[in-house]
């Protein structure tokens, strides 16, 4: 890859060649689409993480290099080393998926394409800039970029069970602002900032402006004593839910030998069924403001409902059982969903 020197510092045959390399690493990040054989070996973990502090060596080392003038030499000799680390660190990101469900698989392909494509960003501008003043105000945080893509790496999953349990706690957090939201609408009506009356206006601040104030939206709507009512009964299914979540998660990190057949299976179905409850309940709280949709809130609850009855089928064929805890957060859960409808009906 020797080259001769051009204005920005780096022959543009350089350049070209890196972007030629550049495909090349991408269709190799594709095979990231599907897990490595499971008649491979499967590549330890450790060995990504140090694949991934060599990127993050070469990405230092390049900022350094090109905060100054390299010579053709060293730049080519730069780009080929970074090139040859990307690629042996991809391979080993493939290699790791041996056994991969569809969890882990996303995982290690996003941490994967962070670390290249920020990469491949690091050495473009510092083939394609100009000037050493452009460079030294591009590269530091391009390289930051990288540093903070390999840390991910570090940070990433490095089986099953713990893929789907960090899934379930993204789910987790997502109803539990939900519950949040659910909890602020009870403190207005308590503060009397929340009226029931069916005087004019559209609440807080809405004779003021034409403006949308994006930090009161959620409370200008008026809500009927039987709203409230229906949002307090929404507020109940949803923090029940929760509790469901959090014991799913429990039932997945106690998970034992999830390599054996159809254990991954049902680990990742009871993610895919916490998943679908989360987008209920996220819908259901925001059905809850007024007109409140009716049919909404009954077609979220049955929803939550139904998916709460795939799940524990789920775990009764991951652990060959239902925990009494979960038995007994589900059931707290029907309870709640029975006490919404009953309010529903009393609306109707």
């Amino acid at each position: 890859m020797k080259q001769g020197r051009g204005k920005s510092g780096s022959d543009g045959g350089l350049l070209g060649a890196m972007r030629i390399h550049a495909v090349a690493l991408r269709s190799t990040l594709e095979m990231l689409n599907e897990p490595a054989p499971s008649a491979c070996e499967r590549v330890p973990w450790s060995d990504v993480k140090k694949g991934a502090e060599a990127v993050s060596k070469e990405a230092t080392t390049t900022g350094m290099l090109w905060s100054g003038t390299p010579s053709a030499q060293e730049a080519a000799d730069k780009v080929e080393s970074y090139i040859n680390t990307l690629q042996g660190f991809l391979l080993l990101c493939h290699g790791s998926t041996v056994g991969a469900g569809p969890t882990l698989l996303s995982t290690v392909q996003a941490v994967a394409k962070g670390a290249l494509e920020s990469s491949l960003s690091l050495l473009e501008s510092a083939l394609s800039l100009g000037s050493q003043a452009a460079r030294l105000e591009a590269l530091p945080p391009l390289t930051g970029c990288v540093w903070e893509a390999c840390e991910l790496v570090l940070k990433a999953p490095s089986d099953n069970r713990t893929a789907v349990g960090r899934a379930i706690v993204q789910v987790g957090t997502s109803i539990k602002d939900v519950v949040r939201e659910m909890n602020e609408i009870e403190l207005e009506r308590a503060e009397g900032t929340i009226d029931d009356d069916d005087g004019d206006g559209g609440g807080r601040g809405s004779h003021c402006s034409s403006e949308v104030d994006p930090e009161t939206l959620s409370f200008d709507a008026k809500f009927s004593p039987g709203e409230m009512d229906v949002a307090s009964a929404v507020k109940d299914v949803i923090s029940a839910v929760l509790v469901v979540v959090r014991q799913l998660l429990y039932v997945v990190t106690k998970a034992q030998d999830t390599s054996a057949p159809g254990k991954l299976e049902s680990l990742e179905k009871i993610l895919e069924q916490a998943r679908s409850i989360g987008v209920d309940a996220d819908e259901l709280g925001a059905s809850v403001y007024p007109p409140q949709e009716i049919q909404e809130i009954r077609a979220r609850s049955r929803g939550i409902e139904s998916s709460i009855q795939m799940v524990l089928a789920e775990v009764t064929a991951l652990h060959g059982s239902v925990p009494d805890d979960l038995a007994v957060a589900c059931d707290k859960s029907q309870e709640s969903h029975l006490g919404l409808h009953a309010r529903l009906l009393a609306l109707a």
